[in-house]
């Protein structure tokens, strides 16, 4: 049982989010079910992460908004950050599934989904995710912490392309034609980054028109990442081409 109260709340987030989502953050409602939303968004450049695409269901329980909403992580079995686990488990203050100081968690008055979404694209899928892991953030700017880290982004970076072949595989219901746009558009993008990996740019150091970090551009990739790669590369190649991709 729901109260008019809680539908007219979800109706407040309906609008927050088509008013403020960015570029990179689209979200669609269930026409038969006001509790529930399904989000993706697009990974940002300079990020391990860059041109994927990640799903989140939203769900809102009865007692909403004194408590935070649900969120599973369409993860297809791939841990690609220490907050999104492979069984869809998202770890944040925000939602309460993690510890934080009174900021950081949810406050029924004035939290909303928006600011769930944005604290997803900033705070876990941001360029160096090896930090997010509980205590690992003491050695961020340390030597032996740096190389951890852009270690880490090689690892993350191949599952992020398993995650595209997963999408295109299996695009989530009511998705499968923006999934579908959505690679097709970024496919030469991708695999243009794939390739600057390859030739020795860090992974994480490229952006749309060059390299962000020259001393970490200048670096060269490991050789069992440089070695990986090109097997992930064709796996997408064939994806992309289904799609109808050509120039690859």
């Amino acid at each position: 049982q729901t109260s008019k109260k809680w539908a007219k709340r979800i109706q407040d987030e309906w609008r927050i989010l088509e008013k403020n989502l960015p570029d990179s953050i689209y979200v669609r409602a269930n026409e038969s079910r006001m509790d529930l939303l399904r989000a993706v968004i697009v990974g940002a450049d300079g990020t391990p992460y860059s041109d994927g695409l990640f799903f989140f269901d939203i769900s809102f329980p009865v007692e909403y908004p004194s408590v935070p909403p649900e969120v599973h992580y369409h993860a297809g079995g791939l841990d690609i950050n220490p907050n999104l686990y492979s069984n869809g488990y998202v770890c944040l203050s925000l939602l309460g599934t993690w510890s934080g100081s009174h900021n950081e968690n949810w406050q029924p008055s004035f939290s909303n989904v928006l600011q769930v979404l944005l604290s997803i694209q900033a705070l876990i899928l941001n360029e160096k995710p090896y930090f997010n892991e509980p205590g690992y953030e003491d050695f961020k700017g340390t030597p032996e912490g740096e190389i951890e880290s852009l270690e880490y982004n090689e690892e993350i970076f191949l599952l992020s392309l398993k995650t595209m072949d997963y999408s295109m595989r299996r695009p989530p219901k009511h998705f499968k034609d923006f999934v579908k746009d959505h690679f097709h558009s970024r496919a030469k993008d991708i695999m243009v980054t794939c390739k600057a990996y390859m030739s020795g740019a860090q992974v994480g150091c490229l952006v749309k028109g060059g390299i962000q970090d020259l001393n970490r551009g200048a670096k060269s990739c490991s050789p069992n990442f440089t070695g990986s790669l090109p097997a992930h590369m064709d796996m997408l190649v064939k994806a992309f081409t289904k799609l109808g991709v050509k120039g690859l």
